[in-house]
Parts: C-alpha cells; sequence; structure tokens
C-alpha cells in the first residue's frame, strides 16, 4: 500500500501520541503533529518517539492554549484528534474543554475524532449533545466499540464520535484468532518477578481455605460454567476462586491467556501467574487481576508470580509492531501512560478508511 501524505494533525490531550502510530500504521505520513499533553513523562515519550512535532501547550494547561498562533492552519488541518479524560467529567473541567475544542472546530479540520468513556451515551449524554451542537457542516458517527470486536485481544471499551466531510462507515467487525498470550514477551527482567524469599515468607501466613475453581464466560453476567469446559476465546474467559469461609470470602479471578485481557488498569496492574492445575484440563499461564488491598502472592504457594511489562501493556492497546524508546520513564509512568491511551488498532482501520479508500 502507497503512503498517504497529510499536511497537518492536532491532538488534544495526546498522551504519548498514541494518534499519530496509529497513522503511521495506516500508512499515513503528516508534516507536522501539533500536540497538547500536560504529563511530563508523557511528553519526554513523544520527543524521544517521534519527529516533526510541536508542542502547542508550552505552559502546561490544556485550558492555556493561545488559538490566536495557529490561525495560519485555517483549512489546512486534515484531523483534529480529541481524547476526552475520564477525570474531565468528574471534575467539573468538560464546559471549558468543549470552548477550548471548538475554537480548533473553527479552524475548519476536515475530520475530528473523539474518543471517550461509554458513559457518554447515558449519565453523560448532554455532553454528546453539546458536540454534535459544534458539528455543523460535518457528517456525524458515534460508535461504541469493544477492542475484541476488532482484531485485539482486550476487553476495552470505548465510544468514538467522528465528524468527517465525507462519507464515511465505521470498520466491520471480525474475529481473530490473537489472544493476549501471544503479545507476551518471551523473556522478561527478573525485576517483574516476585522472588522465592518473599513468596514463601507471605505463603505462610495464607489462609487457604478449599479450592472451589468456577469459570465465567461473561463479564458481565458472571455464568457459571463447568471449569473442564474449553474456554471461549471471543470472550473474557476467567476463574473465580473462593479462597477463604462464609462471610470472609475473598474471590480471585484468574484470567485465561489463551482468550482475552480485561482491561488494562495501571491502579491494579494484572499479574501473571506460572500454576498448574493437575486436577483440570488447564495448564498454562494465568493472568490475575485483585481487587484493592489485596496481593495475589498472599493467597498462592508455589507459583511464579510476575506482573505483566510495559511493553506488554503496549502491545495489547495495539502498539506491538513499534519499537519504543522506554530510556528514562519509570514502569509506573508507563502504566499509567498507556492504560489510558487509545487503542491504535481500531485507530489505523478507521484512519485506512477516510484516508486510503
Amino acid at each position: 500500500m502507497s503512503i498517504i501524505k497529510l499536511n497537518d494533525v492536532v491532538s488534544l490531550c495526546s498522551g504519548f501520541g498514541q494518534i499519530l502510530f496509529a497513522l503511521k500504521n495506516a500508512n499515513v505520513d503528516i508534516d507536522t503533529f501539533y500536540y497538547s499533553e500536560v504529563n511530563k513523562y508523557a511528553n519526554k515519550f513523544l520527543i524521544q518517539n517521534i519527529d516533526n512535532y510541536q508542542n502547542i501547550n508550552e505552559i502546561g494547561d490544556i485550558f492555556g492554549i493561545d488559538i490566536s498562533k495557529y490561525n495560519y492552519l485555517q483549512d489546512d488541518i486534515q484531523l483534529l484528534s480529541v481524547l476526552i479524560p475520564r477525570s474531565f467529567y468528574k471534575n467539573n473541567k468538560m464546559q471549558d474543554f468543549l470552548l477550548k475544542v471548538s475554537t480548533w472546530i473553527k479552524l475548519n479540520p476536515d475530520n475530528i475524532i473523539f474518543e471517550t468513556i461509554p458513559e457518554i451515551l447515558t449519565k453523560y449524554k448532554n455532553i454528546l449533545g453539546q458536540i454534535k451542537e459544534l458539528a455543523f457542516g460535518y457528517n456525524i458517527l458515534v460508535t461504541k466499540y469493544i477492542s475484541k470486536d476488532y482484531g485485539l485481544p482486550q476487553n476495552r471499551e470505548r465510544v468514538h464520535i467522528i465528524l468527517t466531510k465525507r462519507e464515511f462507515k465505521y470498520p466491520d467487525k471480525y474475529f481473530s484468532d490473537l489472544s493476549m498470550c501471544d503479545l507476551f514477551e518471551e523473556k522478561t527482567n527478573k525485576k517483574y518477578s516476585v522472588n522465592k524469599t518473599t513468596l514463601n515468607r507471605l505463603s505462610k501466613k495464607s489462609v487457604l481455605g478449599e479450592l472451589k475453581p468456577y469459570v465465567t464466560t461473561e463479564f458481565s453476567k458472571m455464568e457459571i460454567v463447568n471449569w473442564d469446559e474449553t474456554f471461549n476465546k471471543d470472550k473474557l474467559s476467567y476463574a473465580i476462586f473462593d479462597f477463604g469461609k462464609g462471610k470472609r470470602s475473598a474471590y480471585y479471578q484468574l484470567y485465561n491467556p489463551q482468550s482475552i485481557a480485561p482491561t488494562l488498569d495501571a491502579d491494579n496492574i494484572i499479574k501473571v501467574i506460572d500454576y498448574d492445575f493437575t486436577d483440570s484440563k488447564v495448564k498454562s499461564i494465568i493472568l490475575a487481576t485483585l481487587p484493592p488491598k489485596h496481593k495475589l502472592f498472599n493467597i498462592l504457594e508455589k507459583t511464579n508470580v510476575r506482573r505483566l511489562t510495559p511493553r506488554e501493556y503496549f502491545n495489547l492497546q495495539g502498539f506491538s509492531i513499534f519499537d519504543f524508546d522506554f530510556n528514562g520513564i519509570s514502569d509506573t509512568q508507563l502504566y499509567n501512560m498507556v492504560e489510558g491511551s487509545q487503542d491504535a488498532n481500531i485507530l489505523s482501520k478507521i484512519f485506512k478508511k477516510i484516508f486510503c479508500e
């Protein structure tokens, strides 16, 4: 496929520049990437990994951008990307943010794509109405998507609001046999593993109740099925274990790596467990996420426990083809950046339909 050349792309709440990488994955090149991002680690990542960029947010405040400095971009912006963070809804920042977005829309970009949380269709549907009011002269498409429906093994659910001056149809869903374990690194640094001394010390404090494995194939309905039943690859399959007694029971979710990952969350980092279920047909690496204030290695004995690496988090967001420079950025900051990013896989499919068809 030949490379398509765009003039300028503007990205508000840019994160680490995921829009740019999705464009590259769609064989779309640009002259200049104008971005606005207040996170200093995301800015460092951008500087280390992209060329032809210009920071339009020098003072570190999304609401302080002087739009008049960029009036020369009138009729030259071919894509305006807007990521609306969850925090904006909770911190009463939305009205100021939409006012800033409206000034960019007045520069008449050819295409505008918003990504935000599913609650904009229900709890915050008034915000969706305000965005539509800004979209005079554009065709509007609002779509809720789940990453697993478009080839990426993750249960991430978000909403795209696409404003375009051309006819546009959202990419078709398709099934992929890609599993999350296909995106794991072959070798990982020992720092991601819990050492044996710590495991032995903590396991002595464990209260191991009767092991009662149950399997559910639907994340929301908690439907119980037989443990021996084959995991369904196109759903979020996981086991629930009861390690407690009576009212103090604690439930832990262990995810099948041959299925899809839960939504990535930097506050509750997914762990990988090497555990041999001798009484079942499942003998493989299992993923686990735990409720807050629980430690995985308190309830499992003689296991190799490690967390997913930042590289694996990026892979599960659709960035597996890129060789990023993480130098000078801590794992904690990398986890935080990528869990709030966009799905590069579905974005690249959208950009192919907009710019290449």
